[in-house]
């Protein structure tokens, strides 16, 4: 048998120095040192040894010729005595050394066993008895809910790496491989192009001709350009997934993508599936048109991140588009009338347009001013409008200015830079940097259904002539401010709807004409604040029992007139017991008025609430 080597063995021994032995011992991953020390001129237990030794150590005498013989005598058999010691040493490192072997054999015949057990478990484990058209539903039940592209950690190529079976379970469904994701900075480098277009071609092969979603970003755009003179291959590999593509989402951040027109061919279709696209393209060339989208005969989606000079740039079938939620940026105060120009160009040319969402984003607040020349844009289609952001300042009119909504259902407006002011009198009114007149808002809110305003302000003599433009509103959403002067509390504004409130209950009891007669879901916004708690409990109460009298009096032939009222807590600001006060209030009145529902919500200052 092989000696083992030192190191492998649970103990070492070196000498420290001459006077010094170690002994290092591990112990259950734990190193134990123990010293031991040799005696300084130890003296022999001979006793005619210790005389000599006692008689000439430490002197200049010279031995005489009967002790030099004697210590001759002595030299010998003390190095007899050492071998005999070295020898049992040697047997004993032996000894240790064929234990040390049989210990390591034992580890090793135990984990093989274990592994053994482990192995006959697992072919007893209930889900290899599942059939392959089980384990298709649990595959596909582990992608991720969002954002569930391939990757190499994904449920994909993990489920298909675990055993043969799952690997061919997973292979053969064509739903796990439909959701692709790459990276245009990771696969620049000359060789990770190589390794990307195998990965297209797996894609493909294992997708099946299923549609595609593809999401193609951008994490290290410094590395994108570092790397540009690869974008034109990696573009020319990403076309082979278009064809079967049907929600594309472009996210890039550097120039990559000008090198579309390498693959931009008018007389290929090279989207045939394509009915939802997103882009998000911030260094867009503008003096470049995007071609590429423009045959794609199904594409009715068009979600877009981009300047408001690129959007032209942007050539698309526009005619088929129907729902458009479009992010609109502004970098200069110097372009903004040209960059609305624009804006509004573009949106002309989507005539078929039915639903749309808008914001308009700005590295400051630029100002803004209603240009009375600008060409009309007509959408007879439209049926529901959201500006969610507005972070320009100046007139909200020329956003709204001279566009026909006809058909118009839906339409919310939110102010993010600051509160806007609803003006329906002379610009001399003006308090707030942002302001829109109501007559502007007229035309279009003739057939409007539904109305959301967050972070506006209607001066009280106004709230009846807003009201009455809006004879078929059934769903009002609305968080009002009063800004002359503010009511604050702390640090915010806080909403003030008395005026509105009182109009609406007024009405409603009135022999006369009633104001939003078909109103039935109604949503405001909690007023905490020392002048107006606990009386507007109370208004409300009057404005619920009021609107119940009118539904029941308008449905009283077909038994429904229910009426939905929700209020809204900043749970920042309002107490616990304010809001569960309140909300006791409100909702005893269940119990003697029929067709009402109430709810509560809670919202953080920033979703309704203005700072000072």
């Amino acid at each position: 048998m092989d000696t083992p080597n030192c190191a492998s063995l649970p103990w070492q021994i070196r000498e420290e120095n001459p006077d010094t032995w170690a002994v290092l011992q591990e112990t259950s991953g734990v190193e134990e040192t123990k010293i031991f020390r040799k005696e300084p001129n130890a003296i022999p237990e001979n006793s005619r040894v210790r005389n000599v030794f006692s008689t000439y150590l430490g002197t200049s005498l010279a031995l005489g010729p009967a002790n030099n013989a004697f210590l001759n005598d002595f030299i010998e058999e003390t190095q007899q005595e050492v071998s005999v010691l070295e020898k049992r040493l040697q047997d004993l490192q032996s000894d240790i050394s064929q234990k040390c072997h049989e210990v390591g054999r034992l580890c090793s015949d135990i984990g093989r066993k274990h592994d053994h057990i482990r192995t006959a478990r697992s072919l007893q484990t209930p889900i290899r008895t599942l059939p392959p058209e089980v384990l298709d539903i649990i595959f596909e039940m582990s992608l991720p809910e969002y954002d569930g592209a391939i990757t190499a950690t994904s449920p994909p190529l993990v489920l298909s790496a675990v055993c043969r079976s799952w690997r061919n379970v997973a292979i053969n469904n064509p739903f796990l491989w439909q959701d692709v994701c790459l990276d245009v900075s990771r696969n620049l480098e000359l060789e990770e192009v190589e390794k990307f277009e195998n990965f297209v071609d797996m894609v493909l092969a294992r997708a099946r001709k299923t549609s595609l979603d593809l999401k193609i970003l951008d994490s290290e755009p410094s590395l994108s350009l570092r790397k540009e003179h690869f974008g034109r291959r990696f573009i020319v590999k990403c076309a082979k997934l278009f064809p079967t593509c049907r929600n594309l989402d472009l996210s890039i951040s550097s120039y990559v993508w000008r090198f579309c027109s390498a693959i931009s061919d008018p007389a290929i279709c090279l989207f045939e599936r394509l009915t939802d696209l997103n882009l998000n393209l911030d260094c867009w060339d503008d003096r470049q048109e995007l071609t590429i989208f423009e045959n794609a005969p199904n594409l009715d989606t068009f979600n877009c991140t981009l300047r408001a000079s690129s959007l032209p740039s942007i050539v698309l079938p526009y005619s088929q588009l129907a729902f458009m939620n479009c992010t609109v940026k502004f970098s200069s105060q110097r372009r903004v009338l040209s960059d609305l120009r624009k804006w509004r160009e573009f949106l002309s040319l989507c005539e078929n347009l039915e639903l749309s969402e808008f914001r308009f984003e700005a590295d400051e607040a630029f100002s803004v001013e209603l240009e009375q020349s600008l060409n009309p844009v007509v959408l007879n289609n439209l049926t529901s409008l959201h500006i969610d952001s507005f972070e320009l300042s100046g007139d909200v009119g020329s956003v709204l200015y001279g566009i026909a909504t006809p058909s118009l259902d839906h339409f919310a407006f939110m102010s993010t830079s600051t509160i806007c002011q609803l003006l329906n009198g002379s610009a001399a009114e003006r308090i707030s940097p942002v302001y829109l007149e109501l007559t502007q808002l007229a035309p279009n809110f003739a057939s409007l259904c539904y109305l959301s305003l967050r972070l506006v302000a209607i001066a009280d003599r106004d709230v009846r002539p807003f009201l009455e433009m809006l004879p078929r509103v059934e769903h009002l959403h609305i968080v009002n401010f009063k800004i002359d002067p503010p009511l604050c509390t702390g640090d915010f504004i806080i909403p003030d709807d008395t005026a509105l409130v009182h109009h609406l209950t007024e009405s409603s009891t009135a022999d006369g004409k009633r104001l939003l007669p078909k109103l039935n879901y109604l949503v405001l916004s909690y007023p905490y604040h020392e002048s107006k708690h606990p009386a507007a409990t109370r208004h409300y109460i009057q404005l619920l029992e009021a609107r119940c009298d009118v539904n029941a009096l308008r449905h009283r032939y077909n038994g429904s007139f229910d009426f939905r009222f929700e209020l809204e807590f900043c749970a920042e600001l309002i107490p616990r017991s304010v809001i569960s006060s309140v909300t006791t209030e409100i909702s005893s009145i269940y119990s003697r008025r029929r067709g009402l529902t109430f709810t509560q919500r809670l919202v953080d200052s920033g979703y309704i609430y203005a700072a000072t």
